[in-house]
C-alpha cells in the first residue's frame, strides 16, 4: 500500500518513513477496516489476480455511480498518505514543503514551532478523516463487490467518529 514521491534525496525510505506507513496501517487503516477486510485488501495488493474493479476503485478512488447518483472520493492510497503525512509532521521526522518532503534541518528547511506543527497536524489529519470516511462509504455500498464486511458488534471512537467493527 506504499506510494511515496520524495524531493530531497538525502532521505532514507526505510527507515525514516517505511516505519511510520507501517504505524498508519496498522493503528488508523487496520482498525477501521477490520482485520479481516485489510488482510484481504493486502493479499489482493500483492497478487490482483482476478482483477477487481472494486478494490481497485477502492485504491485509487475515482467516480462511481451508486442507485443513480454520481459520487466521487479520493480512494484509500490519498487516506493513507495524508495519514502518514500528518504522522512525518507530528514525528518531526521533516518536513512537508511545497516542493515535497525535506529532512528537517538542511539548507532549505527549518522546524516549525509546536503550535504551527500542531495545527498543520490536525488540518492534515483531518482531510485523511474525510478521505477514509469516503472508502468506509464506499465499501459499505459495494460490500459484495469489494468483499466488504462490517461487523456490527462492538463500537468504539476514533478522534471524531463513531466506527462499528
Amino acid at each position: 500500500m506504499q506510494k511515496a514521491r520524495f524531493q530531497d534525496a538525502n532521505i532514507d525510505f526505510d527507515k525514516k518513513i517505511k516505519p511510520i506507513i507501517a504505524e498508519v496501517e496498522q493503528r488508523d487503516i487496520k482498525t477501521q477496516l477490520g482485520e479481516i477486510f485489510y488482510n484481504t485488501l493486502r493479499t489482493y495488493l500483492a497478487n490482483p489476480a482476478p482483477v477487481n474493479a472494486a478494490l481497485d476503485l477502492l485504491m485509487s478512488g475515482g467516480d462511481y455511480t451508486y442507485e443513480a447518483n454520481s459520487y466521487n472520493f479520493a480512494g484509500l492510497a490519498s487516506a493513507i498518505a495524508y495519514y502518514t503525512s500528518a504522522e512525518l509532521l507530528d514525528s518531526q521526522a521533516g518536513v512537508v514543503a511545497v516542493t515535497g518532503y525535506r529532512a528537517a534541518n538542511d539548507t532549505y528547511s527549518s522546524m516549525a514551532d509546536l503550535k504551527d506543527r500542531r495545527n498543520n497536524y490536525d488540518k492534515i489529519r483531518g482531510i485523511a478523516e474525510s478521505y477514509m470516511k469516503d472508502c468506509l462509504v464506499y465499501l459499505n455500498r459495494f460490500a459484495d463487490a469489494t468483499g466488504f464486511e462490517a461487523c456490527k458488534t462492538k463500537k468504539r471512537k476514533n478522534r471524531f467518529y463513531v466506527i462499528e467493527s
